[in-house]
């Protein structure tokens, strides 16, 4: 029965405990009946909670069942449960599962761990399970990074008493572009007004390594005599035309008759990829083994190291290409084309030989041929 206490209007008693009863519009003139548990038998309580019902009329209205109060939840607060953590982040990754891999959905989900893990290093951060991300402002920002520097400082020595271990800058690069894109869909869904900045940590630049003649050739036999034989003309492939790893796989490249096409993206300018027909061969067969790209990457790892070939890697073998087609061709912007560079500095330090003889010591082979053109002493794209 309904009581007549103006300060619990709305409210009425049920098998002991204060309900509140609140009108949500449909549209078209039409309404739903919700009803929120007090979830008490004193009338104060009752009365200190009608009133906080009333402060939140209106989102209790847009959101209704959505709508948690600070007794109904362990945050303490009234929240959204629409647009908590752990709702949107389950949203985005049914989203972002429509076009990504598994491996990436794993990154993405890797960096949301990460985020429920900022409390053990900040307690004073309020970001868990059911932070209500419109409340998302730049001092999470630097949580964030605060966060991540301690991460990345840590010791495997260190004794620690959270559950946390040391990770790279590189995967904290990773990380971050993950919540980047996390907060740019939030900003498209409606559910933040802003997407606040967050800065990356800076990497130090890697110089270009290329393998040598004599490198190539060790590979060439070692695999010709332990491996399968197509494995070397899958990485012949892949120094012979600068590809990176994953770009005949990608969605957006087409093969059409003996050219690889690439769209343009955030890496690189579109270019188009001739091939010969053993190299088209090569890589038919590859997409026909259904075989990841990791498969190759992890193959040429393992053969490096059973050759004590050490500081290198798979992408190396695109370094290796852009050295080579500068000092064959001598022309930087072809150098630069063939691989998709946006800008020529990047290029440009592809060509580090600093005298002849180390070229010649790399390259016997495009030493000779610069020889018999008399062009040995341009060496560098500036001289």
């Amino acid at each position: 029965m309904a009581k007549k206490d103006i300060r619990l209007n709305g409210c009425y008693q049920k098998n002991g405990s204060w309900w509140r009863k609140v009108s949500v519009p449909l549209g078209n003139k039409r309404y739903k009946q919700i009803h929120i548990n007090l979830d008490t038998t004193d009338n104060k309580i009752a009365e200190l909670r009608n009133g906080m019902i009333n402060n939140e009329i209106e989102n209790v209205q847009i959101n209704g069942n959505k709508w948690k109060f600070a007794w109904q939840n362990d945050a303490g607060r009234s929240i959204n449960t629409g647009t908590t953590l752990s709702h949107l982040t389950t949203k985005f990754l049914n989203y972002k599962r429509i076009k990504q891999s598994s491996g990436t959905l794993e990154v993405y989900q890797d960096a949301f761990n990460h985020l429920l893990q900022i409390r053990y290093v900040i307690p004073e951060c309020d970001i868990t399970e059911s932070f209500d991300l419109t409340s998302l402002n730049p001092e999470h920002m630097i949580h964030i990074l605060e966060y991540y520097d301690y991460r990345m400082k840590l010791k495997a020595t260190d004794e620690k008493e959270i559950p946390i271990h040391p990770i790279k800058v590189t995967t904290v690069h990773k990380n971050i572009r993950c919540i980047k894109a996390f907060m740019n869909w939030l900003y498209e869904q409606d559910v933040i007004k802003k997407v606040p900045k967050l800065e990356n940590f800076s990497l130090p630049d890697k110089e270009p390594k290329h393998f040598t003649e004599y490198e190539m050739i060790l590979v060439e036999h070692h695999i010709l005599d332990n491996y399968d034989p197509f494995l070397y003309q899958v990485f012949k492939l892949y120094m012979d035309t600068g590809m990176r790893l994953r770009e005949p796989y990608l969605d957006t490249s087409t093969l059409k008759d003996n050219s690889l096409f690439i769209k343009p993206n955030k890496k690189c300018r579109p270019r188009r990829i001739r091939l010969t027909d053993p190299q088209l061969n090569t890589l038919n067969k590859m997409m026909e083994s259904n075989y990841l790209p990791a498969y190759w990457s992890n193959k040429f790892r393992y053969i490096l190291r059973d050759l004590g070939i050490e500081g290198k890697s798979f992408h190396n073998l695109r370094d290796t290409f852009i050295t080579r087609k500068y000092y064959l061709t001598g022309d930087i912007y072809s150098a630069m084309g063939s691989v998709g560079h946006r800008k020529i500095e990047t290029t440009m330090k592809y060509c580090n030989f600093e005298d002849d003889e180390q070229l010649k010591e790399d390259f016997p082979s495009i030493h000779e041929i610069r020889t018999s053109r008399g062009d040995v002493a341009h060496l560098s794209p500036l001289s």
